[in-house]
């Protein structure tokens, strides 16, 4: 790899990988599939993506943040359930302390998701389906915490999200992680999924702008689609040039690491935001529809963004970030 960013070969290496993901996870099936990817949850075990980070001593790849990135790039454009970069994480993470739940992760046998903080503290796990255990980012800290499904029950607020949402009762702590790299880690896979709902929302748009007609020619001819379409385009690819350099950073060890990382996340979510706007915007009237698919690309960041601790969370960590020691 460069020292900026990742290598064509390890682009290459994952392109391949991934090549069955857009048939596997189409935009089609948010219309219909149950959410947390469970109707495609074995074909991605069986293809080895949950044991991508895993030590070969845990049945897994052993491959580095880099092309763990990468992957989550291509999950994040096929707007994949946050529960999949969850699980392939906690395959790795957990490897040391609780060995034999790691190696079920690697193979899909069991499943983790990612949770957030309700404003009344209430810990609400993200398509969780069958998942005992839930990852939290929260104050700088990452925690895993143990989940009994029969003490969770659907939060309200599900529907506004496009996702399940579950009030999770009386966790228990299985690992806490403060100030530690797998913190960073973490930041990096949640701005790569961000990162690659930026980019297919600009396609998105693009795409649109060139088949609707107005005024006798493509929407895109006019200046303010074609501009809009532009910053689109530049938002997405800043994001996915700082998430691979985090991920070098990361992967080498470097000073800066914890800055990038966090500076990713922030960099990430807004242009998956704001290109999830833009795109609906772009498709007029027909943008704000269900039928449309443009609102899944809105609902996809903000789902990111809580998992993430809120806009605010995120922008502090970025202030408070320390270029020192990467250890």
């Amino acid at each position: 790899m460069s020292a900026l960013a990742p290598s064509a070969e390890q682009r290459a290496f994952v392109d391949d990988m991934l090549r069955p993901l857009p048939d596997l996870l189409p935009h089609s099936r948010l219309k219909t599939a149950r959410p947390g990817e469970q109707d495609s949850w074995r074909a991605i075990a069986e293809l080895g993506w949950f044991a991508a980070a895993a030590s070969e001593d845990f049945g897994g790849v052993g491959l580095g943040l880099v092309e763990c990135a990468l992957m989550g790039l291509g999950f994040g454009r096929q707007l994949a359930s946050p529960t999949v970069v969850a699980t392939l994480f906690a395959a790795r993470l957990l490897e040391a302390t609780v060995p034999e739940r790691a190696v079920a992760l690697a193979t899909g046998d069991q499943r983790a998701a990612f949770g957030f903080r309700t404003a009344g503290g209430a810990l609400l796990a993200a398509d969780p389906a069958d998942a005992r255990l839930i990852l939290a980012l929260d104050d700088g800290k990452l925690t895993v915490v143990r989940r009994a499904p029969a003490e969770a029950v659907l939060h309200e607020a599900r529907r506004l999200w496009a996702s399940e949402l579950e009030t999770v009762r009386q966790p228990e702590t299985v690992l806490e992680i403060e100030g530690g790299l797998e913190v960073a880690e973490a930041q990096v896979l949640l701005a790569s999924l961000a990162a690659g709902a930026a980019s297919v929302a600009r396609e998105a748009a693009v795409d649109y702008a060139k088949v609707r007609q107005q005024f006798g020619q493509p929407i895109g001819a006019f200046q303010a689609v074609k501009h809009r379409c532009a910053d689109m385009a530049m938002r997405a690819l800043a994001a996915e040039d700082l998430v691979g350099f985090a991920a070098v950073a990361l992967d080498d060890r470097r000073s800066d690491a914890r800055l990038l990382a966090a500076a990713a996340l922030n960099v990430a979510l807004r242009a998956a935001l704001l290109n999830a706007a833009s795109n609906i915007q772009v498709h007029g009237g027909m943008g704000f529809s269900d039928e449309c698919d443009a609102h899944r690309f809105l609902k996809y960041g903000r789902l990111l963004e809580a998992i993430a601790g809120g806009a605010a969370a995120v922008r502090d960590r970025v202030l408070a970030a320390d270029a020192g020691d990467a250890r």
